[in-house]
């Protein structure tokens, strides 16, 4: 199933995949968000290994793929992607889900999980910074070239 969702930006497309055989009852959701610079065909590559197990939702982020560019002046905020998330995890069937996030998405994931906890059954996150200082890392091998942005 594909759709748009009308969101304070405009129009955000997502896609629900549900291919889980008759014998699975209650298949877990798994919600995917995508960074800067992509789109949700990022994840197609995984589809084929989750999509007998899960229900997948994936989605284009406002100003990326197939949603809308939102207009002047629409206050982009990391509150406003949580509240993205949550409407396409509701589109497609709601309840508790996994949520994988790369980047921005990560970054979204890490915000959806401190003030919606009981929204999540898991929180997996590639590429995102977690404002730790890497200087302070400690047996990973992290080094701090001493340069800063």
């Amino acid at each position: 199933m594909t759709g748009k969702l009308d969101r304070p930006g405009g129009a955000l497309h997502f896609e629900v995949i549900d291919a889980t055989p008759p014998w699975v009852r209650d298949a877990p959701l798994i919600v995917f968000h995508h960074g800067i610079g992509a789109t949700a065909d990022i994840w197609a590559e995984w589809l084929p290994a989750l999509v007998d197990r899960f229900r997948i939702a994936r989605f284009d982020t406002l100003g990326f793929g197939r949603s809308a560019v939102p207009g002047p002046g629409y206050a982009w905020s990391l509150d406003g992607l949580v509240e993205d998330v949550l409407a396409v995890a509701r589109a497609a069937g709601g309840g508790p889900f996994h949520f994988v996030g790369e980047s921005l998405g990560g970054t979204v994931g890490f915000l959806l999980a401190s003030r919606h906890p009981e929204a999540l059954l898991s929180l997996t996150v590639s590429n995102a910074p977690t404002g730790a200082d890497p200087s302070s890392a400690r047996g990973s091998g992290a080094r701090s070239s001493g340069r800063r942005a």
